[in-house]
């Protein structure tokens, strides 16, 4: 009733009597669709079996489907359309063959690639070490699968990538290794992402070792060059390195003046001497890159220069000094970070490069903005700690007595030395208090906890 052929009773019996033996029979027949229509199926037939008495037998089938061939069009489509560059290479590791995108990631043309090897066209990657990848997988005949590295080439000479890199090697239908295919993939992005996380994560341990304003902002000037800049300045505001005042302007320090009074509290160049840098640590500043004023410092985002350009006006008539010393050293891009931590204005963090040709990019900003930050916190504690161990040891000092006397029973001396000398506060006190009866109460104390 399911066949779409002839009935043909002697084939008929002669699966049947294989399947008794236990040898099972399968082969291409055609059957009726329940739309009527003929499908041709892959019949197996496994058993031969008794139910009540009636012969069974045991079948399954999956539909013929039209295998799948590789034309032209497929392979033209890794030539032109594969996001993916591939190459093949002989056994003395010379390009055979190589796709559109492996020729538009390395920018040397096809024709120059094709008889050479990878070491004479891209100085600039790591020829040498992936030749003896290569080498290795012929040898082998293992692969060697995502293999990343940095390197340089013509297509963006000014901007090291990173790319993965796989190999496996190519076997002929004698059992022969006849060369090497390789698959490369630009990565960059995921490259950059990884390294701006370990940064983040090795600045957390670098930065705010201490608790002193200059003493870490130094820190993120250290650590950044020349990880990260060529050229970096943080300039605070004079409140936050003053023990006095507040130091937190203008949320408790009123209006803002026109132009804020910084001093440099750190300074980091790639040059012995920093010869790039206009003023000195310790130095009062007003540096904010043209055109922004104060509200860069109160509310503004990070100020990013791609490419920094000696003749702006704008840098000629307000930053005459700072633009000649950009012409002389060629700093050519830069990154202004305000410094705000708590809703307190703290200062300003530049960054810069000269011997790094690659300009600062969007991602740069973030990672920028990111150090900034945690340095901030930790100036910021570090200003709130000074504001606090000044007031307490000025509290303390206040609260010993000034004037010793130990009336007519005895005489009296002291001397107060506090077991840190660093940060010399501590909970112990002293007097002497006269009691009637030429009497005298020696009182030593010690007061539990620190701070205010």
């Amino acid at each position: 009733r399911l066949l779409a052929m002839r009935v043909d009773p002697a084939r008929a019996a002669g699966v049947a009597e294989r399947c008794r033996s236990g040898m099972g029979w399968s082969g291409l027949v055609p059957v009726r669709h329940h739309d009527g229509r003929s499908v041709v199926v892959d019949l197996r037939v496994s058993a031969a079996f008794r139910i009540a008495g009636e012969e069974c037998f045991l079948l399954s089938a999956r539909e013929q489907r039209p295998q799948w061939t590789v034309g032209q069009s497929v392979l033209d489509g890794f030539l032109t359309r594969s996001p993916i560059g591939m190459a093949v290479m002989d056994q003395e590791l010379r390009y055979v063959w190589l796709n559109d995108t492996l020729e538009q990631f390395g920018g040397v043309p096809r024709e120059q690639r094709l008889g050479r090897r990878l070491s004479e066209l891209l100085p600039g990657l790591q020829g040498t070490t992936i030749e003896g990848l290569m080498r290795k997988v012929l040898a082998t005949r293992e692969p060697v699968t995502d293999y990343e590295y940095l390197g340089w080439s013509w297509s963006d000479p000014h901007r090291q990538r990173a790319y993965s890199t796989s190999f496996f090697p190519l076997v002929d239908p004698g059992d022969s290794v006849t060369g090497v295919c390789y698959m490369v993939s630009d990565v960059t992005e995921r490259w950059n992402a990884r390294q701006l996380l370990s940064l983040v994560n090795e600045a957390g341990t670098r930065i705010g070792t201490t608790l002193d304003v200059l003493r870490t902002a130094q820190e993120l000037a250290d650590f950044v060059v020349p990880r990260f800049a060529d050229f970096v300045i943080v300039d605070l505001l004079e409140p936050v390195l003053s023990a006095e005042g507040h130091g937190a302007w203008p949320t408790d320090a009123g209006p803002a003046p026109a132009r804020p009074v910084m001093r440099r509290a750190a300074l980091r160049t790639v040059r012995e001497g920093s010869p790039e840098a206009v003023a000195r640590i310790g130095d009062q500043v007003d540096f904010l890159p043209p055109p922004h004023g104060v509200d860069l410092l109160i509310n503004g985002e990070p100020v990013l220069i791609p490419e920094l350009d000696a003749e702006d006006r704008l840098w000629v008539t307000h930053q005459p000094a700072r633009t000649a010393r950009i012409r002389e050293f060629g700093l050519h891009t830069l990154i202004s970070v305000p410094m705000r931590a708590r809703n307190t204005v703290l200062g300003l963090t530049t960054f810069a490069r000269s011997l790094n040709p690659v300009s600062f990019g969007p991602d740069d900003v973030l990672l920028a903005r990111e150090l900034v930050a945690r340095a901030a916190l930790c100036v910021d504690n570090a200003r709130r700690y000074t504001r606090e161990h000044t007031a307490a040891v000025t509290l303390q000092r206040s609260l010993l007595p000034q004037v010793l006397a130990g009336g007519t029973a005895m005489d009296v001396a002291s001397y107060y030395l506090p077991a840190d000398a660093t940060d010399g506060v501590g909970g112990d006190w002293f007097d002497v208090i006269p009691l009637s009866g030429a009497r005298v109460g020696l009182v030593v104390g010690d007061v539990v906890g620190h701070g205010l």
